[in-house]
């Protein structure tokens, strides 16, 4: 889980994924990674990870939400399972039960988002991304790049390792190599709430879609020349 700036919300969002791993009875590390917040953020989770030593805090320069997301899995890949999921509860970990139950199946289940609330640029840069992904990776997947998603390590680790450390988007390269692999995909649909904090930093966004779409197209390169 990235993390930056949530001093308010994160304490929130990590007893709750507690409680429904619990629930599961899963065997599980929550490893949260600060990515350089200038708030409260690092001190909640601390303390979080002093009360349960499940929840594991990594305090990081910041480098971006994508490079975090890669750090994570390049860190964790040696895991049979990797789970990734954002930090603004815009998911509720109560729909995990939907991924974890067919696991076995598959090599790559995802939630996919439904009931989406965000700013048209938003809605823009996520139909260009999956269009993108198709082009040049194959259909398969429709929400490429969804922040709730439930991976066998092993079939991605040469992925994680074979996208740059300052990568954009890792989770549309990743939808996309599994498109590309024909491995085995499953989207379940997910209720999408509102975000609870944070504002949408549009040229921001746009820049970084724009270096996503070379860094995609550099990784499809590399991989059959």
């Amino acid at each position: 889980m990235p993390v930056y700036n949530e001093a308010g919300l994160i304490g929130g969002v990590l007893v709750g994924w507690l409680e429904a791993l619990d629930a599961l009875g899963i065997d599980f590390q929550l490893h949260v990674y600060n990515d350089g917040s200038r708030d409260g953020t690092g001190n909640v989770i601390d303390m979080l990870s002093q009360t349960d030593r499940r929840v594991i805090a990594h305090h990081k320069a910041n480098s971006g939400h994508g490079a975090t997301i890669l750090k994570g899995y390049r860190d964790n890949c040696n895991t049979q399972w990797l789970f990734q999921t954002d930090s603004d509860g815009e998911i509720s970990p109560a729909n995990f039960y939907k991924l974890w139950h067919q696991r076995q199946a598959y090599d790559i289940l995802l939630g996919s988002r439904e009931g989406r609330n965000v700013h048209p640029t938003r809605n823009v840069i996520t139909l260009a991304s999956r269009g993108l992904a198709q082009g040049l990776f194959g259909s398969g997947i429709v929400d490429v790049n969804s922040p709730y998603r439930l991976m066998r390590s092993a079939a991605f680790v040469d992925c994680f390792y074979g996208l740059p450390e300052d990568i954009f988007a890792p989770n549309v390269a990743i939808s996309a190599t599994a498109c590309l692999k024909k491995l085995r995909i499953l989207e379940i649909p997910v209720a999408c709430k509102e975000r609870k904090k944070g504002t949408t930093a549009t040229k921001k966004i746009v820049a970084g879609s724009i270096k996503s779409v070379f860094q995609l197209l550099r990784y499809r390169i590399s991989l059959f020349g």
